[in-house]
């Protein structure tokens, strides 16, 4: 098969973040497997370009410009825009490009038989609205909708109300849909009347990880309020009281702006030295090298408020580190507590603060549990596995009438 992936974000182009590093991996995998793979992606520097890379076609797009008439008379137009949806606008100008781009492609003779594309941002919007929604496959990472909402994001209603509308348009006219949890495909289901998603975990190169031999503890992910850092500094704070904790490392940049207006950046701060961790914690602000800090570590915990399918909770098992993770989203579909790794109660520091010194006064158990998610990670998760369940709907997506239209 032929197989375009679409993601607005990968490797070595942009930041990296969950949606890049499942896009490397599929890519990854699906050629392993002997499909022809197109990875339509960013360009960091706006330039357009084509050039393969281990055997995968990586195909740089501009940002795009703005979906807006250009004439001089449509100005009064394009400032309310500019000023109300311009998020929307962000999205839109993208969608644009990747549609443009796969139109070219098709052109050439170059014919996809899947298009997957993620759903945050509406990025499958234009290819949603014409024939080559029969190629469509769309991948639940979070919608910028619930995003929004656990962010608390301060939106012009106008904004969240059209982004809303091309994110549900993406999904419900693609062919097919999948959700690598069932916690975000219920709400997917519930929000947007959407039968029959496929669910399948996100693939992970197990073998590309080495066994940690760490002692200190660590956050892997972007530093934001839906990840529940504060939730992390409390309870470590209180564990720090009971007993002698080992040092914590924050991985991760900061992001967001607080419902008071204060960003998380800030906030975060405040609350270190407010509960003088200055001297305990190590933040590291973003990097590339998360396996280096991995490798430091013993126990890895992810205090979210809400969490799709967590790479970096799976980054870790892979590396037979000890999990801690909230009860909430998909944590509850990776973690079975006690056994390979600790569920607590979501934003319950003081819950936290109990598991973190369970885990300082019993070395020995909280290794085992590390051992136990490295095995459940490699049975589950593993590249060679994920993708063979990929290819299987991706060709059911390439040869089948759609029948999804009457459950939508």
């Amino acid at each position: 098969m032929r197989i375009f992936l679409v993601s607005s974000e990968f490797p070595s182009y942009t930041p990296l973040g969950g949606i890049a590093t499942y896009t490397l991996h599929c890519a990854t995998g699906l050629h392993a497997l002997g499909h022809e793979v197109h990875v339509i992606t960013r360009s960091i520097d706006d330039v357009p370009t084509s050039t393969q890379v281990d055997g995968i076609m990586h195909h740089l797009l501009g940002h795009g410009s703005f979906p807006l008439p250009q004439h001089r008379f449509a100005y009064p137009l394009r400032k309310v825009c500019y000023t109300c949806i311009p998020q929307t606008l962000i999205r839109l100008a993208w969608a644009k490009e990747v549609f443009k781009a796969i139109a070219k492609l098709i052109q050439d003779g170059c014919i996809p038989d899947v298009i997957e594309v993620p759903d945050c941002g509406a990025e499958g919007y234009y290819l949603a609205r014409n024939a080559l929604r029969q190629k469509l496959v769309v991948r639940l990472h979070t919608p910028w909708n619930l995003v929004r909402k656990l962010d608390s994001i301060r939106e012009h209603p106008l904004d969240s109300y059209l982004l809303d509308y091309c994110e549900k348009l993406a999904i419900r006219n693609a062919r097919y849909v999948s959700s690598p949890t069932k916690a975000l495909a219920e709400i997917v289901c519930a929000s947007w009347h959407i039968k029959g998603i496929e669910q399948y975990p996100n693939p992970i190169p197990v073998k590309n990880y080495v066994k940690s031999s760490g002692e200190k503890w660590i956050f892997v992910g972007r530093v934001e309020y839906r990840k529940g850092v504060h939730v992390l500094l409390r309870a470590y704070a209180q564990a720090a009281q009971k007993c002698t904790v080992p040092q914590l490392m924050l991985v991760g940049k900061a992001y967001g702006i607080m419902a008071n207006g204060e960003s998380y950046e800030s906030f975060i701060r405040r609350l270190i030295k407010e509960l003088h961790l200055e001297k305990m914690i190590e933040w590291i602000h973003g990097t590339s090298d998360v396996a280096h800090y991995l490798a430091m570590a013993c126990v890895a915990i992810f205090p979210s408020v809400w969490e799709n399918f967590s790479y970096a909770c799976l980054e870790a098992m892979a590396s037979s580190i000890a999990v801690i993770a909230s009860d909430c989203g998909g944590f509850k579909e990776i973690v079975s507590s006690g056994q390979n790794g600790i569920l607590f109660t979501q934003e319950d520091a003081a819950a936290l603060a109990n598991e973190l010194v369970w885990c300082a006064e019993n070395p020995e158990k909280t290794q085992k549990m590390g051992v136990l998610g490295q095995l459940w990670v490699a049975t589950h998760c593993d590249t060679p596995v994920v993708c063979k369940h990929i290819e299987m709907v991706y060709r059911k997506a390439s040869v089948t009438q759609d029948d999804r239209a009457d459950s939508v």
